[in-house]
């Protein structure tokens, strides 16, 4: 249990955060690389094909009628092990997923196409993004956590929590849909995703607006180093639009 000094600590530091998604945003997994490589790793995505690693040492090829979940994905990607035995590549590749359930498909288009993903730097880390390709998943999805990084920092989320203060969105889905508005909360322990949460979606039909959750007074409070996965979805589509966005408004502890 978390000291008295520790808590008062924690509620001094605490940092609020905005952060709206658009189509084709959410990161379905987050790559880091610290292998051998004497160039830059190229990680390029084939429609509804694969993924390939590729380094000054090799390619590695992960198929999605192998992995056909995100689960198994960043699994295969994090122990160097892809379809032809040990990783090409040179295995120091690390995988995480973040805008997504660990049972999203990989397959029927899901992944962004990609030739070569452009790495960009998250507190000192360099790290790739694979997206999600929002018509197909028929979600709008955002993962609230304490860090959002794949290995730097990691251990840092220990003895932190995150508050979920609410969220909005406007989405074009097919129809109205009960229980399609979810929270769930995923746990660092164990690795399970729990839904905590559900409502009745609000289609935009390609409109502005917005449809919004405030949970200010009484926010939802996630277990020490627990994080939540706010998701918008359908069963039927999510159609592409200037209009949709999901924002959400949490705390960082």
């Amino acid at each position: 249990m978390a000291s008295l000094d520790s808590l008062r600590v924690r509620h001094y530091n605490a940092e609020s955060k905005v952060v709206r998604v658009l189509d084709d945003e959410p990161v379905a997994i987050r790559i880091a690389y610290t292998g051998a490589s004497t160039s830059a790793p190229v990680i390029s995505i084939i429609t509804a094909t694969s993924l390939t690693l590729t380094t000054s040492l090799g390619a590695t090829v992960f198929t999605f009628s192998t992995y056909t979940t995100l689960e198994t994905l960043a699994a295969a990607i994090t122990s160097g092990i892809g379809d032809g035995g040990l990783g090409a590549a040179g295995g120091g590749f690390e995988a995480r997923i973040l805008d997504a359930i660990p049972t999203q498909s990989t397959e029927t288009d899901q992944l962004k196409v990609s030739a070569g993903l452009t790495g960009h730097t998250v507190n000192g880390e360099t790290v790739y993004d694979v997206l999600s390709s929002t018509s197909k998943t028929f979600a709008l999805v955002y993962r609230v956590a304490y860090d959002r990084n794949v290995g730097i920092n990691r251990k840092l989320s220990a003895g932190h929590r995150v508050k979920l203060n609410g969220f909005n969105y406007n989405a074009n889905v097919s129809a109205a849909e009960a229980g399609a508005v979810r929270i769930y909360e995923y746990s660092k322990s164990d690795g399970t995703t729990t839904l905590v949460w559900a409502a009745t979606s609000v289609d935009s039909t390609g409109t502005a607006g917005s449809t919004a959750f405030d949970f200010s007074t009484a926010p939802f409070t996630a277990s020490e180093g627990n994080e939540f996965i706010v998701m918008v979805m359908d069963t039927t589509s999510l159609t592409d639009n200037a209009t949709n966005y999901l924002q959400v408004l949490y705390t960082r502890e």
